[in-house]
């Protein structure tokens, strides 16, 4: 028999319908609590990024106002006024506010640090010009919005260095890479970059016949790609013949960091989008031969600096300064000439070295005339010879060769070499002039050792085996001829050869086809024996440049940069010598046909890797710039400086 309890029934669904009330207050209270803390929360971000958007504006507007101070400044550096500048800066920056529309909002620059006595390298008392420095400004914005506080940090860099010189192969103009060579460092194009699978080459053809070519890889660039915008890097992926002359068949990347352009990048350079860097070339910091020539020339013999603005101690200079000559080949002579002037007059002149010129032998039989010769010999060979060294500026007036028989070496001594003083109003520093060709041809069997720094009013030359420390500035051209050149250890450092030429720059060896044994290893001092020898220098011309690693091989640890156009063929592994009447050369298949990988690489036949020591071991033969630059860091949140 059923019970009916209608009582309880009634109480019971009373308590469902209380408890549901209950969840539906507690879920509706809770949805409102989120949805209330979900807006503070928006606002709050919306207050950070606005604070973080005010601190970044503070450091531009702090940024702009050096850089109207200081960025391309044009003219030569001088120093004087550096800490006044410095100081005038951080008078009217640190503590100025940042205007913004926004209300409950302020920023201002929180600190302005500058670097201990303005410098990092060789700024010096006394009012004196000094070319080359490098500082580093600190620069801390703080922003307040509606109580979200942010600090943000900045650093910027002036220097006064040559620019070339941060890079590991680049030029002003466009920079053409036909084939696989392998740059460890980074690369800068002032115009465009052109790369293909395709190295060209000349072999047994006469000069008006078109170049051969032969398929390779593609090039790796191991390190920072400065180019001028998104468009600046072309590629030839196709199997027809491109011109890079007439850039045909060329197309360029876009670099909109897609799949695709990754891609594209990763095959034509080896390299990623994130080592893309825009650097546009009215910014590029470029060097005057010619006038850091005569600078050097001044620096040598002493002159002060109103010595050196006199247009009769060096005439055109004027000219020179102002660019106002037709063309390069015109200024280039202009500094030639008064150079040569110059050089000529400061015979007898104390505190330098007139060096003896290498006597003839004499035409008669005469035994004083005889005697004399060899007096005049033994003079001659005397400050080149082993154990001897200069302490003082020397001047050569005509061609000079050192060879390692007859003139056994060319050393200044270390100190000497590296000092560079106040002269009054200007500077003094000690250099071997000559007024002439300069030829450096080892015909011993020793390494050659040159310790200097070395000014050529002419062609410079240097074949065989040679350890050097060394800046060479030369207003003719320069050829690279079968050279080994290594760094003269001084003082326990390996050093290097800095060569400066106005000319064009031939590297070249008559005996090609030498072999690749094993890939190049980055870090290692010396790369074994069946590779190729190591150049320990910078080369520098003030024209275009073509470099060829097809049937010779050329691994260069320091850099090469072109202020006119430069042209690059490399291929991978070993090249077949041909028989004597073929006009192809056979690369090897195996290496430039299928893909290969990054050891394969390194066994290109043009290896550039970049040396930063140059700055340091070369500091007083590096060339006058023409204006200071400005490098503005990455802005990063203040706690990441502790």
């Amino acid at each position: 028999m059923r019970t009916l309890r209608p009582r309880e029934e009634r109480g019971s669904a009373l308590l469902l319908v209380v408890f549901m009330v209950l969840v539906f207050t507690v879920l509706g209270v809770a949805i409102m609590g989120a949805t209330l803390g979900g807006a503070k929360r928006a606002e709050t971000r919306e207050n950070d990024v606005q604070s973080l958007h005010l601190a970044e504006r503070a450091l531009n507007e702090a940024a702009a106002e050096i850089a109207l101070k200081f960025d391309k400044k044009e003219g030569a550096i001088d120093l004087e006024q550096l800490p006044n500048d410095l100081k005038e800066i951080q008078t009217k920056v640190n503590g100025s506010d940042t205007k913004s529309g926004l209300q409950g909002a302020k920023g201002r620059i929180l600190d302005i640090e500058l670097p201990d006595a303005y410098n990092t390298q060789s700024v010096v008392s006394g009012g004196a010009p000094v070319d080359k420095v490098e500082l580093q400004i600190k620069i801390k914005a703080e922003a307040e919005v509606n109580g979200v506080k942010r600090i943000l940090a900045q650093d910027i860099t002036l220097d006064s260095y040559p620019e070339f010189l941060k890079y590991a192969f680049g030029s002003e103009s466009n920079v053409n890479i036909n084939g696989a060579p392998y740059i460890i460092g980074d690369f800068y194009s002032g115009l465009d970059l052109r790369a293909k699978n395709q190295a060209e080459y000349r072999y047994n053809r006469a000069i008006e016949e078109k170049d051969q070519f032969t398929p390779s890889q593609f090039p790796t660039l191991d390190g920072d790609i400065y180019v001028q915008n998104e468009k600046s890097i072309l590629s030839c992926t196709g199997p027809d013949y491109c011109d890079y002359q007439t850039g045909s068949n060329y197309s360029p990347i876009q670099l909109d960091g897609t799949d695709n352009s990754k891609l594209q990048l990763k095959t034509v350079v080896n390299n990623t989008i994130d080592n893309i860097v825009y650097r546009d070339k009215s910014k590029f910091v470029s060097v005057n031969i010619e006038e850091s020539f005569l600078d050097k020339l001044a620096e040598a013999s002493g002159d002060s600096k109103m010595d050196r603005d006199n247009p009769t101690l060096y005439p055109g200079i004027k000219d020179i300064n102002k660019g106002s000559l037709n063309n390069l080949e015109a200024a280039s002579a202009y500094a030639s000439e008064s150079a040569h002037q110059r050089i000529q007059s400061l015979a007898n002149r104390a505190g330098i070295i007139d060096l003896p010129e290498k006597p003839t032998y004499p035409t008669t039989d005469k035994e004083d005339d005889i005697q004399q010769y060899y007096e005049d010999f033994a003079n001659y060979q005397l400050l080149f010879a082993s154990g001897q060294s200069l302490d003082k500026t020397a001047i050569y007036d005509g061609s000079l060769t050192i060879n390692g028989n007859e003139l056994q070496h060319m050393k200044f001594d270390p100190d000497v070499k590296n000092k560079r003083e106040i002269n009054g109003s200007y500077m003094k520093s000690a250099w071997l002039i000559v007024n002439g060709n300069l030829t450096i041809d080892n015909q011993s069997g020793a390494p050659l050792e040159i310790l200097g720094n070395i000014l050529v009013n002419g062609d410079v030359k240097i074949r065989g085996r040679v350890s050097m420390d060394a800046t060479i500035i030369t207003l003719g051209k320069a050829t690279i001829e079968d050279a080994e050149i290594a760094g003269l250890k001084v003082n326990g450092v390996e050093k290097e050869l800095l060569l400066i030429a106005k000319g064009k720059i031939f590297i070249n060896r008559v005996d090609s086809f030498n072999t690749i044994a094993s890939p190049f290893v980055k870090r290692a001092s010396t790369q074994g024996s069946g590779n190729p020898p190591l150049l320990k220098a910078f080369f520098y011309t003030d024209s275009d440049a073509e470099l060829y690693g097809v049937g010779s091989a050329f691994w260069i640890r320091g850099g090469f940069f072109a202020k006119g156009e430069l042209t690059i063929n490399a291929v991978l592994g070993n090249t077949q010598k041909p028989s004597e009447d073929a006009t192809y050369l056979i690369p090897d298949n195996n290496l430039n046909g299928i893909p290969v990988d990054d050891q394969d690489r390194l066994r290109s036949r043009f290896i550039i890797q970049y040396d930063d020591q140059i700055y340091a071991n070369q500091a007083v033969g590096l060339p006058r710039v023409k204006t200071i630059n400005m490098r503005i860091g990455k802005k990063h949140f203040a706690d990441a400086d502790k």
